[in-house]
């Protein structure tokens, strides 16, 4: 060993455990200790949560990993998320039943906790969230699709980012709403800003 091994070795003995790692382990080693093998198993309900749990976790997982890598696409949330799913090879089912729908195409304005429970666990910061949020709806509402608006707006050269394109092609949308429309998308905004604060 030479004398830098030497020092590193020493400085890492020389530090202290911290306590709760002392007494996960002890609890961990009495654990160890005990007799498990009277036990009765668990139940086949919680074992199915729990395989549900982590089925959901993983899915979850994956389709962030995809999105960090494709980044924001000016699409609905249910068409991104069918997108990345696609492309991940993961299975939706998990994730349906976790965001208590049967399809992705009910997130929206009327399903706005799923919707941002859904778009936090991928990892979208509100902002994108509420534009996903608004395409869907302006989808909704039959106007053409959004990639060649954005496509369309991105001509003009005014705007430095994809998102503020997408947020001036929505506002020239949402300005032929009906007001019950429009009482409805800022209602959902409202609830997602909110799940997003929690």
């Amino acid at each position: 060993m030479n004398g830098t091994e030497e020092n590193s070795s020493t400085q890492i003995e020389a530090q202290e455990p911290p306590a709760w790692l002392v007494n996960l382990l002890r609890v961990a080693n009495e654990s160890a200790l005990l007799d498990l093998a009277d036990q009765e198993p668990a139940p086949p309900e919680l074992l199915n949560r729990y395989q549900t749990a982590a089925d959901v976790a993983l899915n979850l997982a994956h389709l962030r990993k995809e999105r960090d890598r494709i980044g924001f696409v000016p699409l609905s949330i249910a068409d991104y998320v069918n997108g990345l799913v696609k492309v991940s090879n993961v299975s939706l089912g998990p994730i349906l039943s976790w965001l208590g729908v049967d399809d992705l195409a009910e997130l929206g304005p009327r399903s706005a906790r799923a919707f941002a429970k859904l778009a936090r666990g991928l990892g979208i910061n509100l902002r994108e969230a509420l534009i996903h949020l608004r395409i869907g709806l302006a989808e909704q509402v039959d106007s053409a699709p959004m990639p060649l608006l954005v496509a369309r707006q991105r001509s003009s050269g005014t705007f430095r980012n994809h998102l503020e394109e997408c947020e001036a092609v929505l506002s020239d949308i949402e300005c032929e709403y009906e007001l019950d429309c429009l009482r409805e998308l800022r209602a959902a905004e409202f609830e997602v800003r909110a799940s997003y604060k929690q």
